[in-house]
């Protein structure tokens, strides 16, 4: 179940599941936020399935803040419990792709990955600079992100 935004415009801290259906429903209310759902699902079925590996997909960033223009929607590919050759692999073709998923469907794609020093899941629950500098607060501030359901 998806939260109601909190009185800055964000989900309330917490990692909240719901299904692709109810990401819809809830972000995809004018054509920019449709497109860029559209997009996640282009890259969810093509390049990411193509792979047959399952793991968490989380949503973040703009995306999922109450406001009408997103600049992209950001995604976390949770491999930190799949360590194998066929996931490093994976992990190192989107890490290098990134620039160009980016550009051509405005999905910025990270990995987490038993190997890599960062937490993207803990890292994209503060609000981090560019939406502090729009909201006038701390770039540690604690805020929501969404997990797909399977």
């Amino acid at each position: 179940m998806i939260p109601e935004f909190n009185r800055h415009g964000l989900l309330p801290p917490g990692i909240w599941e719901c299904s692709k259906e109810q990401i819809a429903e809830r972000f995809c209310w004018n054509p920019l936020r449709s497109t860029l759902f559209k997009n996640l699902n282009t890259f969810l079925s093509t390049e990411w399935r193509q792979a047959n590996i399952e793991c968490p997909i989380l949503i973040n960033g703009s995306f999922v803040r109450n406001i009408p223009s997103p600049s992209d929607i950001d995604t976390i590919l949770d491999m930190s419990h799949t360590e194998s050759d066929e996931t490093l692999a994976l992990a190192i073709a989107v890490r290098l792709r990134h620039d160009a998923i980016k550009s051509d469907l405005r999905v910025d794609v990270w990995v987490n990955y038993p190997r890599c020093s960062d937490d993207f899941i803990k890292i994209f629950q503060q609000i981090g600079t560019k939406a502090a500098a729009e909201l006038r607060m701390s770039s540690t501030y604690p805020k929501g992100i969404l997990r797909i359901l399977p």
